[in-house]
């Protein structure tokens, strides 16, 4: 038997293994195939039940579950990137805190400066151009012209557009989600928002109700003119500010009179501007993959030892 094998074909021979009863049984050969089903099934099971689970939260109570997810956003990759020695996201995370930290400075004082709203928009206008130009390397690479572009810093430009994507997207979506906690204080603290009911300031035309400035001061367009944004209901807004309030701060209604806002009718009808529509919605998916799913498989690795 022991020479048969050794002369036989590698193919042949380990079908010979197979069939010996001394050394290898049928119920071996069954038993990974079936062990790893019902693994792969539980974790589909586990899935598609935290996903159930934190849509039901979310909708129950919007303002703890986002609260939450902030907190992970925010931890949960800093934690996998300490344990598995990720040192350059550890120091760009570092640096994008301390950078956070002295952006929101002013959001907490009294008075705020009207400035501070159209930072915000800018912040995030600056990841989405990251982002962009990130994909834009990503196609030129993914269709086969590496020879319009090299780097020299010992990566490849195709790996250097997927580092690029990724950190505008999750620095885009952290700032974001940060942003809209305190988007709502800044308004209520200048008087013209209250989220419970009447606000306690009465708003004039020529006010902003969003920064509190006038709305003749701010960014101008090519003819001098100030950059102003009407809603349907007629009140007026610097237009950064309307943009970082609704796009950025994720708020669909006016600060003033909550009517509801169409994110459309604050996109311009260019290819930059439309893209930010698919941009948002591509940030609201990858809050999940993020934060949430994590979880799931740490449930999952531990729940099976």
């Amino acid at each position: 038997r022991q020479l048969t094998l050794m002369t036989c074909s590698p193919h042949t021979g380990f079908i010979e293994l197979a069939t010996m009863n001394d050394t290898i049984s049928g119920d071996a050969i069954i038993e990974p195939s079936k062990s790893s089903d019902f693994k792969m099934f539980l974790l589909f099971l586990l899935l598609i039940g935290f996903q159930l689970i934190t849509i039901q939260w979310k909708n129950r109570s919007p303002k703890t579950y986002n609260t939450v997810t902030l907190v992970g956003l925010w931890t949960i990759p800093l934690i996998i990137s300490i344990t598995n020695g990720f040192t350059r996201f550890v120091f760009i995370w570092m640096s994008y805190f301390v950078g956070t930290c002295i952006v929101l400075k002013p959001a907490l004082r009294k008075p705020i400066d009207p400035m501070t709203p159209s930072v915000y928009h800018h912040l995030y206008t600056v990841t989405y151009a990251i982002g962009s130009f990130a994909y834009v390397i990503f196609l030129i690479e993914f269709f086969g012209f590496p020879g319009l572009l090299s780097t020299q810093i010992g990566m490849s430009v195709f790996e250097l557009s997927i580092l690029l994507l990724f950190y505008s997207l999750y620095f885009g979506l952290l700032g974001r989600d940060t942003i809209n906690e305190v988007s709502g204080r800044m308004a209520r603290v200048i008087g013209f928002y209250n989220e419970d009911g009447i606000p306690t300031r009465h708003l004039r035309d020529h006010i902003c109700a969003i920064c509190g400035g006038d709305l003749s001061e701010g960014a101008k367009d090519d003819e001098g003119q100030p950059l102003i944004h009407s809603l349907s209901c007629n009140h007026k807004f610097h237009d950064s500010c309307i943009r970082g309030w609704c796009i950025v701060g994720k708020k669909d209604m006016c600060p003033y009179c909550r009517e509801k806002v169409d994110l459309k009718t604050l996109v311009k009808e260019n290819p930059w501007e439309t893209q930010q529509l698919w941009y948002l919605n591509l940030l609201d998916a990858l809050r999940y993959t993020l934060v949430w799913q994590p979880v799931v498989f740490f449930i999952f690795h531990y729940a099976l030892k």
